[in-house]
């Protein structure tokens, strides 16, 4: 695949709904504290011959919830101001080699425990514009952010080209 169509051409590789680690996930800004923080493409030229994908990777520490909530993406048109948004469903589903089978006795697997007050864990993902937020496929510049964890993410430009 060539990134002709995405700057800078990382993105190009990016896969919706993982938590996987990629080329085009931010540094933390920090060891400690409850932080998100994204990148995203500079532009993005749709084309004919594949399906419309904008990603926007992110990495953060943020704080636990039980029952857990799950993060946002949220894109502002700057030129007419609509907004849009939608939850990130992440594919948290264990990678087994081919061929590795695993069984599991539901009678091995212990009640839930509580959610210690203050905890926080390690998160990333890629969140897409066009399958989360339903950004649509026009001309404009977006601003974007995500809520994850009830902290919200520094922010950044993107500018769909047609």
């Amino acid at each position: 695949m060539t990134a002709d169509w995405i700057d800078p051409p990382q993105f190009a590789t990016a896969v919706a709904n993982s938590p996987a680690d990629h080329p085009c996930m931010p540094q933390r800004a920090n060891k400690l504290g409850a932080q998100v923080n994204i990148a995203a493409p500079q532009w993005v030229a749709p084309r004919a011959d594949t399906p419309f994908f904008v990603p926007v990777c992110m990495r953060g520490i943020v704080p636990v919830f039980d029952p857990p909530v799950k993060p946002k993406v949220v894109a502002r048109d700057i030129e007419s101001g609509a907004t849009y948004e939608g939850e990130i469903t992440i594919d948290f589903k264990p990678k087994y080699p081919p061929g590795v089978h695993v069984d599991v006795d539901p009678r091995s697997i212990a009640k839930p425990v509580p959610v210690p007050p203050g905890m926080k864990v390690g998160q990333q993902f890629v969140a897409d514009l066009v399958g989360h937020a339903g950004i649509p496929r026009k001309a404009a510049t977006y601003e974007v952010y995500v809520i994850s964890g009830g902290v919200q993410s520094d922010t950044a430009l993107v500018e769909i080209r047609l």
